[in-house]
């Protein structure tokens, strides 16, 4: 069983899109998914009748069009108009996206963002024992402790990463779990979109186990630091001692060690229940609109 490394410091959340919303509608710098854009459509507009939309869709090659995030409930309402084209062409994203923001009935294409997990250091895993943990003294968490400590409150603190390995000893206690859905039934039983997903959600291979594809880490270090369970003999200790963790697997479903749902995984962590999301990855480029819709939802 793999052992969470002991870490010099704490994750901290890093993301783009935080700034002033801009009008660009691609960034080479930034790599992103083939094949796909985000559309967000004006309410006001009726794409359906919008035979411009029709044109490009045959220019580039046909298509499909799905909504962004599978619910549109009241608590989503301001991400509704939001979808996904994924065309069959070899165009890059940055081309289609920058004609489909030319249309009356758009208020803004741009390309699917790819984005890096933040660089952990890490100690020897083989040794994880509270006394290496050198920064947990350095923020005062002890005295802390002695104040408050994560199970004393509702706080779920929502990992958005490569995956976690929630089933790990010193982290399946405090893992998240989704006590109305039923496991295994293959129903949607709490209507939230997604089936099974009793323990988060995997957008990597859209299923509810958000554990990591093989050799990733990075999620079950960065959970390992914000809610290991604590004062229990085994592994480390998490910063905030006790408080449950909601995995979310953002990872590419290739299996490159890079994240390709990291905004849609926030989407999922603040509509099932998160009060902290941690995100722990960044991408080169400028503000993209669709990731400040996003996080303004959250």
């Amino acid at each position: 069983m793999h052992r969470i490394p002991v870490l010099p410091l704490l994750v901290v959340f890093i993301a783009t899109g935080l700034g002033v919303p801009q009008t660009a509608q691609g960034d080479d710098r930034a790599p992103t998914v083939p094949g796909v854009i985000v559309v967000r459509w004006d309410e006001a507009a009726s794409k359906q009748a919008d035979q411009a939309v029709r044109a490009l869709e045959a220019k580039f090659g046909g298509g499909a069009w799905e909504d962004a995030f599978p619910v549109a409930d009241a608590g989503k309402r301001d991400l509704a108009a939001v979808q996904y084209f994924r065309y069959g062409s070899p165009y890059a994203p940055s081309v289609v996206a920058a004609q489909f923001a030319e249309l009356a009935s758009v208020t803004y294409a741009e390309p699917l963002y790819i984005h890096t997990p933040t660089a952990v250091p890490q100690a020897d895993p083989n040794d994880p024992r509270y006394p290496q943990m050198s920064h947990l003294p350095q923020v005062s968490a002890p005295e802390a402790w002695d104040i408050v400590r994560g199970e004393q409150g509702d706080v779920i603190i929502g990992i958005v990463d490569s995956g976690t390995e929630w089933r790990h000893e010193d982290l399946r206690a405090n893992a998240w779990l989704n006590a109305d859905e039923v496991d295994g039934n293959g129903i949607d039983d709490d209507n939230n979109g997604f089936v099974d997903d009793t323990r988060g959600w995997s957008f990597a291979r859209d299923n509810g186990d958000p554990s990591p594809l093989p050799g990733d880490q990075h999620g079950t270090v960065v959970a390992g630091v914000a809610a290991a369970v604590s004062d229990n003999g085994v592994g480390i200790a998490g910063m905030s001692w006790n408080a449950r963790f909601l995995a979310v697997n953002a990872a590419c479903s290739n299996g490159n060690r890079l994240i390709c749902s990291g905004y849609p995984g926030i989407v999922y962590a603040a509509s099932n229940g998160a009060t902290v999301i941690n995100a722990s990855f960044s991408r080169d480029g400028g503000a993209s609109r669709f990731e400040q819709d996003v996080i303004d939802f959250a």
